[in-house]
């Protein structure tokens, strides 16, 4: 059993420090949200330009085994390498901004290009 306070009444937060306390939770809970999201936004744009930098490097790679296989280059657009046996599914394209990639033709590489 609970000791009673000297008043005769359980000790108990009154209702207005429970909402007092539940504002001051929620503000700082916002507050926390608002510093942090930024941080949260950047690594995902960073994972996102390091998944498109892999995409990148798998279709260099196709790209010269296309070569090794038909004594050529595909086109600058790469859409043989999709009716090839190299690649089982659509082209890989940029998980940033949706681009295809595109072949340098005198080179032979695949073309990095910028987010912003």
């Amino acid at each position: 059993m609970m000791p009673l306070a000297i008043s005769g009444r359980r000790p108990a937060f009154s209702l207005l420090e429970l909402v007092l306390a539940t504002i001051l939770m929620a503000v700082t809970i916002s507050a926390l949200v608002a510093v942090f999201r930024p941080f949260a936004n950047h690594s995902q744009t960073r994972a996102e330009e390091q998944l498109c930098e892999l995409r990148r490097e798998q279709l260099q790679l196709l790209v010269g085994s296309y070569q090794a296989d038909y004594g050529r280059l595909p086109s600058s657009d790469m859409r043989e390498l999709e009716a090839s046996h190299l690649l089982g599914e659509a082209l890989p394209r940029c998980p940033v901004d949706q681009r295809a990639f595109v072949l340098e033709q005198r080179s032979g590489l695949v073309l990095p290009h910028r987010h912003r």
